[in-house]
């Protein structure tokens, strides 16, 4: 489910990190660190 994390696009990261940084990352940085 993180995958898709890593396939962004720079511009589409710069577009979604925006309003989803603090919850998103949060939660996208656990779940990648879970998965290793």
């Amino acid at each position: 489910m993180v995958a898709w994390g890593y396939r962004l696009s720079p511009a589409v990261k710069s577009t979604v990190v925006g309003p989803v940084t603090e919850r998103g990352l949060q939660w996208w940085q656990n779940g990648a660190k879970e998965a290793e």
